[in-house]
């Protein structure tokens, strides 16, 4: 009895090691190599923000993106402060939590079902290059597998050995992730419809008080997110908002949203869900049996899918990341099947779960690149040779490498008071005057033309209005002009970046193409201006096509050079 256990615990320590081994040197492979046009604009964004919060000494809750919670900014900290703000520190703290979520996945599949499907997990994770390339981006989604990961492994723990110590880990772990990405909202969600289905042998074991507890260390690990909330004038607002478009606006937008939804279903989460329904017909078949685990991950699996059509703006692709690992412990349960019946056959059953898992769940294996980067190579010495401070971009994100670039060069970060820096210096709660600089650096054409219309008419203008074929009447045409004026004349702007999106259909196309021509327009019919315009080639594989950047010249007299 002794020897077998020795052998076990001696299978298990050469599978985790070999996983952790393959997974470690996948992520961590080539980041030393790091160059500024591998930085996505949201790892700039964090970045800057986790460099301030050293720098200043004060907590941050929001930097420059007013719907995402604030814990991602507090990750990089320790690495920043220890290897300073070069580029491949920035990948340290997601690398870290991927290999993270490969050992918890490991242990996962080890409670649910045996140490040979903790095996194939952990492997299968390891080399899924969905994750891989995730858990190289300093993103908030980046984070997520890893608390997936550890509150599955803490429940199923809990649900042997009736510890409710496991269930405080895990609420606090559900907290955390909360205040990393609101989008794990649907993880709880799905969770929980998981758990009611599957019966009440997956019903976590606490009396009133250890329950109380553990809603209390959930409550602790939102902390950050209801900071925000209550220092932030705009994030309980724009969290409100459909930022893709109501669902149940009319009859016509439900039937085309619904279309829309089912079409993003198909890319990637269909497979999900019907691989996580095969397996657990194929369980149910074989064993001539409910079994709780099995059916509790395809219900989870298909609830999260689900999200992705009801939910205001639907999932998009790398929300994937939520999933994990939900579809490989489900999947790597399938060993089980033929070793309760062929046990000495039990690592080659595991060789071959991987094959098979591989082939169903191909999707996953096709997504290789981050899908939201913009830096192109072509256009960074452009960026570093105009000032910061005189720069404006039609969106945001391009001057979020800008100011990356500009402070590796100065060591000089934005100021708190910036207008779309939330901290204990800029907030609700202090004077407008405090908390408003009117040269703020974060500042987008987008941002400030939506605002000349909110004021002029009277209601807030979502961004996917530009989708409207008629939002552009002569009125707002002449708004837009008034908006590019204000910011040469009053705000004294003189370097535009203008994006060439790939998609015709994306609302930012549109307002890029008449933003152009209403620049063009200000310089025929304003002869003080002088203008060059260079375009330059956007990065392989991204949403832009191109740049364009016009340098505004004014004479003397007219606060020009």
């Amino acid at each position: 009895m002794r020897k077998n256990k020795k052998y076990f615990i001696l299978i298990e320590v050469l599978i985790l090691t070999a996983a952790l081994a393959a997974g470690g040197y996948l992520r961590l492979h080539g980041v030393t190599g790091t160059t500024i046009e591998n930085i996505l604009p949201d790892e700039a964004r964090i970045g800057l923000g986790a460099a301030s919060i050293i720098h200043y000494r004060t907590p941050i809750f929001n930097y420059a993106s007013p719907h995402e919670p604030p814990l991602s900014l507090y990750y990089p900290i320790p690495f920043l402060a220890i290897f300073g703000h070069d580029l491949w520190v920035l990948k340290i703290a997601p690398i870290l939590f991927g290999i993270a979520a490969v050992a918890l996945t490991y242990f996962c599949a080890k409670e649910m079902f045996s140490i040979w499907a903790g095996a194939v997990a952990a492997f299968f994770i390891a080399v899924l290059p969905f994750h891989i390339s995730f858990s190289r981006v300093l993103y908030e989604h980046s984070f997520l597998p890893a608390f997936s990961a550890g509150i599955f492994f803490c429940y199923a723990r809990h649900l042997k050995n009736g510890n409710p110590r496991l269930i405080y880990v895990a609420s606090l772990m559900a907290g955390l992730a909360l205040s990393t990405k609101i989008i794990f909202l649907y993880y709880i969600a799905s969770f929980v419809i998981a758990a009611i289905v599957a019966g009440r042998t997956l019903w976590p074991k606490l009396n009133l008080r250890q329950a109380l507890i553990s809603f209390s260390f959930f409550v602790l690990g939102s902390l950050p997110l209801f900071a925000l909330a209550l220092l932030s004038r705009d994030f309980l607002s724009i969290l409100m908002q459909s930022r893709g478009g109501g669902i149940f606006d009319s009859p016509s937008t439900i039937i085309t949203t619904l279309h829309e939804r089912f079409l993003m279903f198909n890319e990637l989460f269909t497979p999900t869900a019907a691989l996580a329904a095969a397996v657990w017909i194929v369980f149910f078949a074989i064993r001539k049996k409910i079994d709780s685990w099995p059916l509790f991950l395809m219900v989870f699996c298909i609830a999260l899918s689900c999200f992705s059509i009801i939910t205001i703006s639907g999932i998009a692709t790398y929300h994937m990341l939520v999933f994990l690992p939900a579809p490989i412990l489900l999947a790597a349960g399938i060993v089980e099947l033929p070793i309760e019946r062929y046990p000495n056959f039990a690592g080659i059953t595991a060789i071959l779960g991987i094959v098979v898992i591989s082939y169903l769940w191909q999707p996953a294996f096709r997504i290789t690149n981050t899908p939201f980067g913009i830096a192109s190579t072509s256009i960074v010495p452009a960026l570093d040779s105009i000032p910061l401070d005189k720069t404006i971009a039609t969106q945001k994100d391009i001057s979020m490498i800008h100011t990356y670039l500009y402070f590796m060069k100065t060591g000089k970060l934005p100021s708190l008071n910036d207008f779309n820096i939330v901290s204990l210096h800029s907030n609700r709660f202090y004077p407008k005057e405090m908390r408003n600089n009117p040269k703020f650096l974060f500042k987008d054409i987008d941002a400030c033309y939506r605002e000349t219309l909110t004021f002029t008419e009277k209601k807030p203008v979502p961004w996917n209005s530009y989708l409207d074929p008629d939002f552009f009447t002569e009125k707002r045409v002449l708004a837009l002009k008034q908006t590019i004026n204000d910011l040469i004349y009053t705000d004294g702007y003189r370097h535009f970046i203008f994006y060439i999106i790939k998609s015709p259909n994306h609302p930012y196309d549109f307002l890029n193409k008449q933003t152009i021509r209403a620049m063009e327009s200000i310089l025929e019919q304003d002869h003080k201006l002088r203008a060059v315009e260079t375009d330059y080639d956007g990065a392989p594989g991204c949403l832009i096509r191109s740049f364009r950047i016009i340098d505004i010249e004014l004479p003397a007299e007219d606060g020009g050079k």
